[in-house]
């Protein structure tokens, strides 16, 4: 098992290295209600030649430790925790510095319910899935530096700074 993580590794690493790769880090807006938590996340993503994928995500949680059931004093914490993965297709519109991004994915959203049996604890509820679409650029300043602007239906907005290798 470790020879075939080894060679996996080994081969990616080759393939990348005569290929395209960056990657993204930023911040997104989200345009659903979140209750009480934060309409703000994270977004991390990558790219390889022409596919695009990232993942954003807002951490909400509740109180305490998180429990895979509830009781009889469960309320709901007026939270919810959304999670979106999405894929896209990178379109070279000026010699590999400005790309337009057709974005397409799905957002989870979960419901976070407090329960203070002995301790502060807390679950996620059944979750709802719905489709999201952007439409991003990626613009790159340098031969390695760069950003990604995005709009669309569930991340309203979103800016990250983008690293190419």
């Amino acid at each position: 098992m470790k020879n075939l993580l080894f060679a996996l590794v080994l081969l990616f690493s080759i393939n990348f290295s005569y290929s395209q790769v960056d990657l993204n880090i930023g911040a997104t807006i989200y345009s659903i209600n979140l209750k009480e938590s934060s309409n703000m996340g994270l977004n991390i993503g990558f790219s390889y030649k022409e596919f695009y994928c990232d993942f954003s995500s807002n951490f909400a949680h509740g109180k305490g430790e998180e429990l895979d059931f509830s009781s009889d004093h469960t309320y709901d914490a007026n939270k919810i925790k959304i999670s979106i993965f999405n894929i896209g297709y990178n379109i070279n519109i000026v010699k590999n510095n400005f790309f337009i991004v057709p974005i397409i994915g799905l957002a989870w959203t979960n419901k976070i319910y407090e329960d203070p049996i002995l301790i502060n604890t807390y679950f996620y509820g059944k979750g709802t899935t719905n489709l999201n679409y952007e439409l991003a650029i990626k613009l790159f300043v340098d031969s390695n530096n760069g950003f990604l602007l995005s709009v669309g239906n569930i991340e309203r907005f979103k800016l990250c700074y983008v690293y190419r290798f």
